[in-house]
């Protein structure tokens, strides 16, 4: 067993050591290569966020509050009723390298619970949260009990099945893809923004090699690192191992991202504030832009990540080509309310009172006339209600929210006027 300071990263490399002897002495390894047909790839539910030329949807939202900003960028989207039904299992793949560290570098246990009470607003299906890590993580991150205490399930990854392209050379092994992974009906891929020592780049794409084995299943690792760091064979090989998980939904949560001040980092790095929050059912489109939001805040070089996204795209996981995809950049960030009305040209106040059963009044003051909608979604980004869709004169207005019939709980009010955004967080009370 690793000591708790020891990544995941330094166990693997301990264990690299006699891989074919491991592999072949582990009797669920015997089990499945002799008793399991090699399966293909796993098949994914077709995204459902796209617009109507078929091109993928990518919203990218400027804030401080998770839970704000994954209500307007999934309502944006079109809610997570688009992806997920009633009933459905929905598996949540958080970032956890290790025990040890701290976000940026592992995913936020706040912001994974916020993912969780979205989905519990569109069904009532099981929530599995889990990755390829040793179970002490959990609770050493703070997961355990915090999952399974806001109704969730935290998975040990144990098992796997042999998985392969048909295509693939006979040199290549067979990549072994957790169990519990294959065989979900959605994955939520929720990713980390950050520097790599030997892929340049770890995002939607380099997440999902800690969905191919874990602590005691080390082949496809190890495959991995077979190949020098930073060469073409390292990068694709990334995409073939996220070509095989193909996940239906990629959450970036870059309010911070690990960067550094040069070319090439070892661990470690320098925590940047980014207050960004991406979403997008492409993980090679999401890939681009967000290696693209990185060179902007970085000396990080866009270019270096291209033989990964282009095997990606060749591998029929997306767009590598930005050109190509709907983005929405939304801004919800808190402005110093001296100059707020000089940047929005409006103020949307809090909704009064709140918490509230089962009405509450907002009020709005515009300092020009214009376009205004006022609209009201759920934690999932459905829309609830319209409260305002139309011109509005300058000057101050009132509306009134019903919440009659409606589930108690956490809704958003989003305003938009002159492509300005701002959204007030509103409390149902039972």
């Amino acid at each position: 067993m690793p000591q708790n300071h020891q990544t995941r990263r330094e166990f693997m490399g301990s264990l690299a050591k006699g891989t074919a002897a491991l592999a072949s002495l582990h009797p669920l390894a015997r089990t499945l290569y002799a008793g399991t047909d090699r399966l293909e790839p796993r098949v994914r539910v077709p995204n459902p966020y796209v617009n109507t030329a078929g091109h993928p949807l990518l919203v990218s939202v400027q804030g401080t509050d998770f839970a704000d900003m994954l209500a307007t960028g999934l309502s944006i989207l079109g809610g997570l009723d688009r992806l997920i039904t009633n009933n459905q299992t929905v598996l949540i793949k958080p970032n956890l390298v290790t025990d040890t560290e701290d976000y940026p570098t592992i995913s936020s246990l706040d912001s994974v619970l916020s993912t969780m009470q979205a989905i519990q607003q569109v069904s009532s299906g099981q929530i599995k949260v889990g990755d390829g890590v040793l179970t002490s993580y959990y609770a050493s991150t703070g997961f355990d009990p915090a999952i399974p205490n806001a109704g969730g399930q935290l998975v040990e990854f144990s098992s796997f099945y042999p998985v392969r392209r048909s295509t693939w050379l006979p040199n290549v092994p067979d990549f072994e893809v957790f169990t519990e992974v294959y065989d979900a009906p959605i994955i939520i891929n929720f990713c980390n923004m950050k520097r790599h020592n030997s892929a340049y780049f770890s995002c939607a794409l380099k997440s999902h090699v800690g969905t191919v084995n874990g602590p005691g299943f080390i082949g496809t690792r190890d495959y991995l690192h077979s190949f020098d760091a930073y060469t073409d064979e390292f990068l694709q090989t990334v995409a073939e191992i996220a070509g095989v998980v193909n996940s239906e939904l990629h959450v970036v949560d870059a309010r911070e991202i690990m960067t550094v001040t040069g070319p090439f980092q070892s661990w470690g790095g320098e925590v940047c504030p980014l207050h960004r929050l991406i979403l997008c059912g492409d993980p090679v489109a999401t890939d681009a832009y967000c290696a693209w939001l990185m060179s902007q805040t970085d000396t990080f070089d866009a270019d270096l990540i291209q033989p990964t996204l282009q095997r990606a795209q060749e591998l029929g996981l997306g767009t590598a080509n930005l050109e190509q995809v709907e983005i929405h950049e939304i801004d919800v960030m808190s402005f110093n309310p001296e100059n707020e009305a000089g940047v929005l040209r409006f103020d949307l106040r809090q909704n009064q009172p709140n918490p509230f059963n089962p009405t509450t009044s907002l009020s709005y003051e515009l300092h020009v006339s214009g376009h205004v909608t006022l609209n009201v979604y759920n934690s999932a980004g459905r829309l609830v209600s319209t409260l305002v869709d139309g011109w509005k004169a300058m000057g101050t207005h009132g509306v009134v929210f019903d919440g009659v019939g409606l589930a108690s709980g956490v809704y958003f009010a989003r305003m938009v006027m002159n492509g300005k955004t701002k959204v007030r967080k509103m409390i149902l009370a039972g």
